[in-house]
């Protein structure tokens, strides 16, 4: 049956549909989506809460779904907050060979009493620069990116929604609606906002035009360490879900904290270009090795 892969789809993000490139890329076919109950894999993106199980009793089905069903390959996913309790239990045995970042290692570490240490730790968004290289030179000063969420609550035409999709940057019309990304934008002179509900090709097609990246959304930022693009996130609210949980998770996958951040509900600074590309810590062989790591540990595909 191939690849039976569970990944977040409620609205359209290219992070998570990041999933369907990356197991054409590493498999040749498409996954076909699965929940988290019925799947045998999961990849790309904050969800390993969902294999966790919460009620306090086993059920009969909950323990046929355990201990019946296949394992599933864990590759690169992670969590996405602090756990809720200290009695946390997993309702699916795993087979994990990578994890997005230290912080989900050590506690899958807890969760399964396995040592892990064979397991490769990294996020496959940082395979982008393979499966997309670069078409040409960086033209673009900087690429400011939305989180999803932040471009869900906007009210746009099917038109537009259609073209900004297709073109991969944010229109005037919508950016008036979010008047914190388009004072950044206009902060920064020749600055584009990129459409994070765009397809993964298009969105990295567009960071890779870039010298510099300000994101709100994580794999804006971890698709430009790919790209070795100097890069910096930017916090434009409190809504999203972990806080900088994932952030943390990611960056531990690093020898050095690349860390760093601004919030731009403050008054942005004249000079936050320059002090983005002098924070960069550009660790172009560590990427290669995580790349590399995540190649090798890709699961194989086998049936349900």
């Amino acid at each position: 049956m191939g690849i039976s892969l569970y990944y977040w789809t409620d609205m359209p993000n290219f992070g998570d549909r990041l999933n369907e490139d990356v197991c054409r890329f590493l498999s040749g076919s498409d996954p076909v989506w699965a929940s988290p109950k019925r799947c045998n894999a999961a990849f790309i993106g904050s969800i390993l809460e969902k294999f966790i199980y919460r009620r306090k009793r086993w059920t009969a089905d909950a323990l046929w779904i355990k201990y019946f069903r296949s394992k599933v390959d864990v590759w690169g996913s992670g969590f996405i907050k602090d756990p809720e309790s200290s009695d946390e239990r997993l309702m699916r045995r795993l087979n994990i060979r990578a994890v997005r970042g230290r912080v989900t290692l050590e506690r899958l570490r807890g969760l399964t009493g396995l040592d892990l240490d064979d397991v490769a730790v990294g996020d496959p968004g940082l395979l982008a620069s393979k499966i997309y290289p670069a078409k040409s030179q960086a033209f673009r000063v900087c690429g400011i990116i939305p989180h999803h969420a932040e471009l869900a609550a906007i009210k746009r035409s099917d038109d537009m929604v259609a073209l900004e999709s297709e073109r991969g940057i944010l229109q005037d019309s919508t950016l008036k609606a979010m008047p914190l990304f388009e004072r950044l934008a206009k902060s920064i002179p020749g600055a584009v906002v990129l459409n994070p509900e765009s397809p993964p090709k298009t969105v990295i097609g567009r960071i890779s035009e870039c010298e510099a990246v300000l994101s709100s959304a994580m794999h804006g930022l971890i698709v430009a360490d790919s790209f070795g693009i100097p890069n910096m996130r930017v916090i434009a609210s409190e809504s999203l879900m972990g806080g900088d949980y994932k952030f943390r998770d990611y960056y531990s996958a690093f020898s050095k904290n690349k860390y760093r951040a601004v919030n731009i509900r403050e008054d942005v600074s004249a000079g936050l270009l320059e002090t983005v590309k002098n924070a960069f810590e550009d660790l172009p062989g560590e990427v290669v090795k995580i790349q590399d790591s995540l190649i090798r540990s890709f699961p194989k595909v086998r049936n349900q």
